[in-house]
């Protein structure tokens, strides 16, 4: 299979002043124009770094940036036929080595690693573990205070999940505090629960989980959301019908249920219906399932995918205390869109990416109090029909803001502020990324890249331009 690339743009004739002419259009179009090129990344990513052996198995990276652009990056490795797969980490201090480790007793299917990171912050990693959900936080315990050399110790697990119900799908975050709040599914017999609980930094306890739903239909895909002060919402799925290999999809309703910053959970609310077309979450990187993140004010968002008459759509969901608002389409009614996914600066501007017609990646913006709407999608990725893009988000204090892709090329693109237009870069080929940026723009992607004798974990790093706040205007033009 060729890997794919952005198309490049079709050779014609022009005068010279036809030439002139389209310069002139290009300096004030959109660079996504179908007559402009995309302009260069002003920075430029460095080489790929391999951190996995060719010959091993290792999937399903994570990465996080601190303030000081120390990197820590988690992924589940199987270095042998016969062996379970571990959790692997590797960190490295700016202007030094990486440093990589197995975490202790991680072994024992240790999957689908989380970091616990946010505002600057690294307070651990979360994984599930066999039967058991455990956590990791570094000696100090957050890797604001790794030693000088650079190598990231680990203390040994800790269990976080409790009881005889078996836990998937775990999730986790950080407030600026360093506190970090994990919410996961369980399952007993013919019974599920959406369960979470807090650690506090300072200590290497657990509080008792808290479980926020329970019942016989399945609850499934938690994700969880903090603000800088701690208030917390955690949004998950409740299956109403259907399923994966379904031929007429799979239904089901979004729940949210908001923590304040002193750790009390309130009560879970219906935010409205999602749907998944036949197979799309079968053999998937990532499930769909909703988004939910939160600025500096507790102000909470959440998107997800809809079916309205016969097409999918993007909506989203806003909370300013304990209510919320009705479902709001943010794409475009004409196509399809599906697997949004979503980031939210600390002043409020939330940026949505999602999977459009033909897998291209559209991305649009809006404030997280919505007072002028959301703007009119633009694709950063013209997509490759045959494979998945996967899109990620990331953003930082400043508004720069990062979207990756994946698929038989992984690309990224940057943008320092709401006027800015989107750059791209391509890096290789492989998928299943990951990125994180910090407020002094640091900006990291992780990816898996498929070898001839396994899969190995990827890693580049770009130092994007800051948004500047005079660049990020309350109301731009483009909204609708």
């Amino acid at each position: 299979m060729s890997t794919p690339s952005i198309p490049d743009l079709p050779r014609k004739r022009f005068s010279s002043w036809w030439l002139i002419a389209v310069v002139a259009v290009c300096g004030l179009a959109f660079a996504a124009s179908y007559w402009c090129a995309p302009p260069a990344a002003d920075a430029a990513w460095s080489r790929p770094v391999t951190l996995t052996a060719n010959s091993h198995l290792a999937v399903y990276p994570v990465v996080a940036l601190d303030r000081a652009s120390r990197v820590l990056v988690a992924w589940s490795e199987d270095s042998s036929a016969a062996s379970d797969y571990e959790v692997r980490t590797a960190f490295r201090a700016k202007g030094q080595s990486w440093t990589v480790r197995t975490i202790p007793d991680g072994g024992a299917s240790g999957t689908f690693p989380q970091i616990a990171s946010g505002y600057g912050r690294i307070s651990g990693t979360i994984w599930v573990r066999g039967l058991i959900s455990h956590a990791a936080a570094s000696v100090s315990p957050s890797i604001d205070a790794v030693p000088g050399n650079g190598s990231a110790r680990w203390s040994r697990p800790m269990p976080v999940s409790t009881g005889a119900a078996t836990p998937s799908q775990v999730r986790i975050a950080t407030d600026a505090a360093g506190n970090s709040v994990a919410v996961w599914m369980a399952s007993f017999g013919q019974e599920s629960f959406i369960e979470t609980s807090q650690s506090l930094r300072g200590t290497h306890r657990w509080a008792r989980p808290t479980t926020l739903a329970s019942g016989r239909s399945l609850l499934l895909l938690p994700q969880i959301g903090i603000s800088p002060r701690g208030a917390a919402v955690a949004t998950w799925l409740r299956i109403v019908g259907g399923g994966p290999a379904d031929p007429s999809g799979q239904r089901n309703e979004v729940f949210a249920a908001r923590r304040s910053a002193a750790g009390r959970w309130g009560s879970a609310h219906d935010l409205g219906t999602e749907y998944e077309p036949p197979g799309e979450s079968a053999a998937a990187f990532e499930f769909p399932g909703p988004r939910v993140a939160l600025d500096s004010q507790g102000r909470a968002i959440v998107v997800w995918q809809q079916k309205q008459a016969s097409r999918l759509t993007v909506v989203s969901a806003v909370s300013t205390n304990a209510t919320w608002t009705t479902p709001r389409k943010i794409s475009s009614p004409a196509v399809d869109a599906v697997r949004p996914e979503l980031a939210v600066d600390p002043q409020g501007d939330a940026v949505v990416a999602w999977v459009g017609p033909g897998q291209r990646v559209d991305v649009t913006q809006t404030r997280i109090d919505e007072p002028c709407g959301w703007t009119t999608p633009t694709t950063v990725w013209r997509g490759d029909p045959r494979v998945d893009p996967y899109p990620r988000l990331a953003i930082n204090s400043r508004g720069t803001t990062l979207v990756s892709w994946s698929g038989a090329s992984v690309g990224v693109a940057v943008r320092d502020s709401s006027r800015s237009p989107w750059q791209r870069t391509r890096l290789t080929s492989g998928g299943n990324t990951a990125v994180a940026i910090n407020a002094r723009g640091t900006a990291a992607v992780v990816w898996q890249h498929p070898t001839r004798a396994g899969i190995t974990v990827q890693f580049a790093q770009a130092t994007l331009p800051l948004a500047s706040p005079t660049l990020r205007p309350r109301c731009a033009a483009g909204r609708r």
